[in-house]
């Protein structure tokens, strides 16, 4: 500390004498123009000469200030440092956080605007199809148990509006799949590997001197394959299980309303299960991806340095380390799969309650309560399990992906 301090009076110091030169040169200079002009200038010598003895006077006192400052501000003085050291090989940065909804308004943005929303309208009225077939199939019980007063309904108008709901329901998932999957994703692909490759090539050497080629292989392998497979199936099932699960919700809902006082404490459940293993997943997928870097890293450089290890005869050396490596990425791996088992079971639980909620709903209110509409909700409801347990399921796999896919180099 007392170095320090005698450092920094050191250089206030200098700054003072360096400023007191420059005003004696500027007083020299005054003085000259003063003789020929007949001017004094003594009182401005005096007034600069307190200027000066005030200024040095504050910059002691600012010195001892800074002195005194507690230890806390030099050692993040010493972390700035470090931090700003310059190393041969830069480490791999990993995100931290959420990853937000940006980025998938980015993807959307790189495979059109128009066809995501058309998509999104498409599932909405596929989905209103797949009902519609529950609904007629009820109107169709209902009918044929009331007592023939009038003329009945012929069985081909019944057969013909379920056979019509049931081919548009086909039809619309059929284009959207060939939009999904055809146009949108091959769109969204090519744009995002051609905006990655451009800014790779547009870097300077300085680039690839600090980071390694196992990394950027990484980039261009893994990531690129969850942009070109993993991200659009995931949205399409999204897209998929979210409307089914909303269907079914508002099906119970119009069927037992009293169902609507329990749903809030449901969703709760949902989303505190789902930040729980999002929290944890997130991370996991994010060093996984970060843990296959330094194999393609160790591999690249075994390939160029092989007639090197042969006739040194460490090849065990080289061959120990990659299992470590290889390990260590298995070991993330498995970390993650572990969670995701843990998932399962807390949505399998909350689902049935879901189910036992409405079960008990529609006892309670059998006076009130159609039959076939509570079958039909029934049915509804035991397929909630899975859904609900699939698109929690997918959406964190969107997030993990699309936190990997991010991680910076």
């Amino acid at each position: 500390m007392s170095s320090r301090k005698n450092f920094y009076r050191l250089i206030k110091e200098y700054t003072v004498l360096e400023r007191r030169r420059s005003h004696g040169t500027i007083k020299r200079r005054q003085s000259k123009d003063a003789a020929a002009e007949g001017v004094t200038t003594t009182g401005v010598e005096i007034d600069s000469e307190s200027s000066i003895e005030k200024e040095a006077g504050a910059n002691r006192d600012t010195s001892d200030d800074e002195s005194s400052r507690p230890s806390d501000s030099l050692q993040e003085q010493e972390s700035k440092k470090q931090e700003t050291k310059a190393v041969l090989i830069g480490a791999e940065k990993m995100k931290e956080g959420e990853v937000g909804f940006g980025v998938v308004l980015y993807y959307a943005k790189e495979a059109s605007y128009q066809i995501a929303a058309t998509i999104i309208v498409l599932f909405l009225l596929a989905q209103g199809c797949l009902v519609s077939t529950s609904l007629w199939l009820k109107h169709w019980i209902k009918v044929s148990k009331e007592p023939e007063d009038n003329e009945p309904l012929s069985l081909s108008m019944f057969l013909g509006v379920y056979a019509l709901l049931t081919l548009a329901y086909v039809l619309l998932y059929m284009v959207i799949t060939w939009l999904g999957l055809a146009v949108a994703r091959i769109r969204a692909s090519e744009r995002i590997h051609s905006h990655l490759l451009e800014k790779v090539l547009r870097l300077p050497m300085a680039f690839f001197d600090t980071t390694p080629v196992g990394r950027i292989i990484n980039r261009f392998s893994s990531d690129i394959f969850a942009v070109d497979l993993r991200i659009p199936s995931k949205l399409i099932e999204i897209c998929l299980f979210g409307v089914s699960v909303t269907s079914t919700l508002l099906l119970i809902v119009f069927t037992t309303p009293s169902f609507i006082m329990i749903l809030p404490f449901l969703l709760m459940g949902y989303w505190f299960v789902e930040k729980c293993f999002l929290s944890v997943s997130r991370t996991l997928a994010r060093i996984y991806a970060v843990s296959k870097s330094p194999v393609y890293q160790h591999f690249h450089e075994s390939l160029g340095g092989v007639s090197t290890m042969r006739a040194m005869r460490i090849q065990e050396r080289f061959i120990e380390k990659n299992a470590a490596m290889v390990d260590r990425m298995s070991n993330n791996f498995l970390s993650n799969m572990g969670s995701r088992r843990w998932l399962d079971v807390q949505l399998r639980v909350l689902s049935t309650i879901v189910l036992l909620c409405t079960a008990l709903l529609a006892v309670l209110q059998r006076d009130s309560v159609d039959p076939s509409l509570v079958g039909l909700t029934l049915s509804f409801a035991l397929t909630i399990t899975e859904e609900v347990t699939t698109l929690v399921r997918n959406f964190c796999d969107l997030q993990d992906w699309n936190g990997s896919s991010s991680t910076q180099t």
